[in-house]
């Protein structure tokens, strides 16, 4: 968690020092600029929910290595990591990318504002899913390598079932 929050404090220096502007949406200005600004959103998305993976990813890791015979102990270590670092990334990305590190946050939020002229279109919702996507692979191979384990891997645990698909309603 250390090292996600000076790399969060290196990246709100460096988005607010280059950044011309974090907006959601685009008003009257020439073709450039406008390009440039969904290429900064679509960066914050994929690069947000590569970290956010990471930090999950890598304090599951870390937690069944600190605590491997004790579920509890591992779920809170878990889930205070993931805590503090979606409140840094969400601190960091927040102004570029609103905080979507979620495909389905992405597709909820142009649903709730199809007004024109305002939030994302769907043109817009499917580069910026597929730039989230993008992003949660490189974040678990991350993970994976930073824990010394190969990049790619299958879990051999079984997670589906009507609790695991409602939990994962309920956290989104």
């Amino acid at each position: 968690v250390p090292v996600i929050v000076l790399l969060g404090i290196t990246l709100v220096a460096l988005l607010r020092l280059f950044a011309l502007r974090a907006r959601a949406e685009v008003l009257v200005e020439p073709t450039w600029l406008a390009a440039l600004a969904h290429a900064q959103r679509r960066m914050g998305f994929k690069h947000g929910t590569a970290l956010l993976v990471t930090v999950v990813v890598g304090s599951g890791i870390a937690a069944a290595r600190l605590s491997p015979s004790d579920g509890g102990l591992q779920l809170l270590e878990n889930s205070t990591a993931t805590g503090f670092g979606l409140a840094v990334l969400i601190l960091v990305f927040g102004p570029v990318s609103g905080g979507h590190f979620n495909p389905v946050i992405s597709a909820v939020d142009w649903l709730l504002s199809r007004r024109p002229g305002n939030g994302l279109s769907a043109a817009g919702v499917a580069m910026y899913a597929a730039a989230q996507l993008i992003g949660a692979v490189l974040g678990a191979m991350l993970a994976n390598i930073m824990f010394d384990l190969p990049a790619v891997q299958i879990s051999g645990k079984d997670r589906i079932s009507v609790g695991h698909g409602l939990g994962e309603v309920v956290a989104t």
